[in-house]
C-alpha cells in the first residue's frame, strides 16, 4: 500500500481545519439566533407579525420557530422574509404558492 503524499496529507489537514471552522461559525450563528429568539419572541404568541419581527432581527431564528405553532399565514410571512427558509416549513404545510415564493 502506497503512503499518502505530503500534498494529500496537507489537503486532508486543511479540509479538517475548514470543516471545524465552518461548524464553529454555525454554532456561533445559532447561538446568536437563540439569544434573539429568546429576547423577541420567547414569551409571545407566535403570529406572522412576531415571526417577521424576529426574522428581520436575525434570519437564523427560523430554526427556532416551533413547528406545532406554524400556520399558513406565518409560513407565508417567513418565506417572504427568507425564501431559503422553505426547508424549515413542514412538507404537509407547504402550498403551491409557497413553492413559487421560495
Amino acid at each position: 500500500m502506497e503512503s499518502k503524499s505530503l500534498m494529500q496529507q496537507y489537503a486532508e489537514m486543511k479540509l479538517t481545519e475548514t470543516m471545524s471552522f465552518i461548524a464553529e461559525k454555525r454554532r456561533d450563528r445559532l447561538s446568536a439566533a437563540r439569544v434573539t429568539w429568546n429576547k423577541l419572541a420567547k414569551d409571545k404568541p407566535l403570529t406572522a407579525a412576531v415571526a417577521t419581527q424576529v426574522l428581520m432581527a436575525n434570519q437564523d431564528c427560523v430554526a427556532f420557530l416551533p413547528k406545532e405553532k406554524l400556520s399558513e399565514e406565518i409560513c407565508e410571512a417567513v418565506l417572504e422574509m427568507s425564501p431559503l427558509s422553505i426547508s424549515f416549513i413542514p412538507e404537509e404545510m407547504r402550498t403551491e404558492q409557497m413553492s413559487y415564493t421560495a
